[in-house]
């Protein structure tokens, strides 16, 4: 009698009794350190494909990870996200899934997907929600359980919440570099006559750390100029507003011209890049005579 293990062969020579077969069974297993964590692994994250996703995630609740094997941060997360999965296995109506976007390329376009990793909440199928928290296990947990209970149906219409609070006024003085929006001041914020440049980030995002100083540079550079604003969201902090925007992947830098979304850019993101994507963004619309007003600040200093 041998035992295999993912491969490896061990002899049995003990009596042929049922009591010591099941302990010699339960010994090779055990001996095996990885062997529980692997099969529950295996069990808990689906591995999806064009093939196989609409079924799969027909269930109630789906939480699934856009990766590609060459990303640094999918490599982070992976380990973080199969965890989550393990603990959260006997969760009736919930299943994790990895979509593989170097495979599975239409899947990653359907949702489009700009960057990795994206993780999407989807219920009865559908996407609702991008997560854009921490990519931390205990952050993400809460969020998958949060989700949960409020799709539950309410027995009861609780009262409405009202919650005063006064109005803020964006003004010259509080417009200053490097403007902070959050969903109050928003709408005020790129409701203009002018041109707003928002760059929606994350504080732990690398990404959004390397172009802060240039994002400062920017907004120092268009300071004195009225008709063009260039603004951030913390998504972390603002994360309803971000997903109203559909923001899926830090950072995203959209254009607002007179308050409505114009421009999504997707050019390199060093300082001339994206001050010459401003000017040419003002040239198409026929409003480079905005930019007048750098050259009479030049010429005054």
């Amino acid at each position: 009698l041998k035992l295999f293990v993912r491969g490896s062969g061990a002899r049995y020579e003990g009596p042929r009794q049922i009591e010591s077969l099941d302990a010699f069974y339960r010994e090779k297993l055990a001996e095996d350190t990885n062997y529980e964590d692997n099969v529950a692994t295996k069990k808990a994250i689906i591995e999806l494909t064009a093939d196989n996703f609409a079924q799969m995630i027909s269930t109630d609740f789906s939480f699934v990870m856009f990766f590609a094997p060459w990303c640094g941060h999918c490599k982070v997360l992976m380990p973080i996200f199969q965890e989550l999965a393990k603990q959260m296995i006997n969760t009736d109506g919930l299943i994790f899934g990895t979509v593989d976007c170097t495979v599975q390329n239409s899947l990653c376009l359907k949702y489009t997907i700009k960057g990795y990793p994206t993780l999407i909440w989807f219920e009865d199928g559908v996407d609702k929600d991008s997560y854009i928290g921490a990519r931390e296990l205990n952050m993400m947990r809460n969020y998958i359980e949060q989700k949960m209970k409020e799709a539950k149906p309410i027995a009861t219409e609780a009262p409405p919440i009202i919650v005063e609070h006064e109005q803020e006024q964006m003004t010259e003085e509080s417009s200053g570099i490097d403007n902070l929006l959050n969903a109050k001041t928003f709408t005020q914020g790129v409701s203009f006559e002018g041109y707003a440049f928002v760059n929606f980030g994350a504080p732990w995002c690398s990404h959004c750390q390397k172009l802060a100083p240039i994002w400062g540079r920017l907004a120092e550079k268009f300071s004195q100029n009225k008709d063009i604003r260039i603004l951030r969201v913390d998504c972390t902090a603002s994360e309803s507003l971000c997903r109203d925007y559909g923001i899926r992947a830090f950072p995203t830098l959209i254009l607002f011209r007179y308050g409505e979304s114009k421009v999504e850019y997707n050019g390199s993101r060093d300082f001339d890049s994206l001050y010459n994507f401003l000017v040419s963004q003002l040239e198409f619309f026929g409003d480079d005579y905005l930019l007048q007003q750098e050259d009479e600040i030049k010429n005054e200093l």
